[in-house]
């Protein structure tokens, strides 16, 4: 129901927070 809902919303969201992280840490490594 809601559950399963909620765990490929926290799944999406892990997977965008970690590319995020991956395109910030691209950034710094240029500097």
């Amino acid at each position: 129901e809601h559950i399963i809902i909620a765990i490929f919303v926290v799944g999406i969201v892990g997977l965008l927070l970690e590319q995020m992280l991956m395109l910030i840490a691209r950034r710094f490594e240029y500097r």
